[in-house]
């Protein structure tokens, strides 16, 4: 018989206390000799243009952004999600096409997959906004600025969009859990699994898990994190306890 699902209860309901990791602050070096990439806010249209200043309040709420005074500047993308609501983009295209990439990898998803068999228990955690825990260079928060009808603004935190978050991400990720990755647990970015033969490994190792992150300043979202389970989805797939295999979704 499968164990129940235990999720973690939240201690509070305080979303905007988004942390700020130390261990690394993301960089956005672009080639030699670029000069800074000003670009000009579309037209969105009213409703479009509504939403935008909605949205820059929120992050300002959380201290997210900030006024810039920069010579960058990106605009605004809105994407529908599938929900109707609205995500808050920005389209930096042209910036990742002057910067250079950072080359740290991420790990290849059929290994990590591979390496769940045997296992039989699995927790999985989420950070709560893994992106916006990691801070921004000086000059990165420069390149990040973006503009709207209602001024110029730039980011304190990593956003969504620029071409080696990704990397900068995972190797924060990897510096957090030095040691646990491969062993007691498996991870692609903010995912992140924790696998054991039995109950009693299980609680040490996620005891141990909780630690790292707690030292490395960063936040989970308790919500969306499940305890001691014997089949969880992970990264588009299902792993069982029963035979140790996975499934795809």
């Amino acid at each position: 018989m499968l164990a129940p699902r235990r999720h973690v209860q939240p201690r509070s309901n305080k979303e905007d206390d988004i942390r700020s990791t130390t261990l690394v602050e993301h960089k956005t070096p672009t080639i030699d000799g670029t000069t800074p990439i000003r670009q000009t806010a579309r037209r969105l249209g009213p409703e479009k243009e509504a939403e935008v200043e909605k949205q820059v309040q929120k992050l300002l709420k959380k201290k997210l952004i900030e006024p810039a005074d920069s010579a960058w500047s990106a605009p605004v993308v809105l994407v529908r999600k599938k929900d109707n609501s609205w995500r808050f983009c920005i389209d930096y295209r042209k910036l990742n096409a002057v910067t250079r990439h950072d080359a740290y990898p991420l790990p290849r998803i059929d290994e990590s997959l591979d390496a769940l068999t045997g296992s039989q228990l699995f927790s999985t955690l989420d950070l709560v906004s893994g992106y916006w825990q990691v801070p921004l260079s000086p000059d990165a928060q420069d390149k990040s600025a973006f503009i709207t009808r209602s001024g110029l603004w730039k980011w304190k935190v990593l956003p969504f969009g620029l071409t080696s978050a990704p990397a900068c991400f995972q190797r924060l990720m990897e510096r957090v859990l030095h040691g646990l990755h491969w062993k007691s647990l498996l991870l692609y970015l903010d995912d992140v699994i924790v696998i054991s033969p039995d109950f009693e490994t299980r609680v040490t190792s996620l005891s141990e898990v909780l630690e790292c992150f707690r030292a490395a300043g960063l936040k989970l979202k308790p919500e969306k994190c499940e305890l001691f389970c014997q089949d969880v989805k992970y990264l588009g797939h299902i792993p069982y306890s029963l035979d140790g295999k996975t499934r795809a979704l």
